[in-house]
């Protein structure tokens, strides 16, 4: 029993990383399946930068470094000024009529919630938590 759920597991967590709808369809084990998970991981990498003088950046020790160092050069800094909302602005853009700003403010009733939650794919995992949206639609009822 335990040798049989192992692939499940592994399957579900591939799935989590990856969010691909044909997975569910059972194809998880193929070159078109490994071929789309490079797809993300370069998908998700920064490959060049331009810096302040217009050089582009390539290496990627390099980038690191340039982007580290303008995070650690922001870290600790003040401002003299805070950027607040200008009035001005504010009076001349579009105002919401009362009706659209009490439904901004009214409460969101469980009903809502759960046909939300009926509309997200299965495979979708929507948290920092992994969890995917099949397992919010099982454990619905019981909450």
């Amino acid at each position: 029993m335990q040798l049989k759920k192992w692939p499940l597991v592994e399957e579900s967590i591939t799935r989590q990383k990856i969010r691909v709808q044909w997975l569910r369809l059972g194809d998880s084990n193929t070159k078109f399946f490994f071929a789309c998970m490079k797809n993300i991981e370069a998908h998700n990498h920064i490959r060049s930068l331009v810096d302040e003088q217009g050089r582009v950046l390539q290496n990627d020790k390099v980038v690191e470094e340039k982007i580290t160092g303008y995070y650690k050069h922001l870290l600790g800094s003040s401002t003299s000024q805070l950027p607040c909302i200008q009035a001005i602005v504010m009076r001349n853009g579009h105002v919401l009529k009362r009706e659209q700003q009490l439904k901004l403010i009214a409460s969101i009733t469980q009903g809502e919630v759960s046909k939300v939650i009926r509309e997200i794919n299965d495979q979708k995992a929507h948290g920092c938590d992994g969890f995917i949206v099949l397992f919010f639609k099982r454990v619905w009822p019981i909450a």
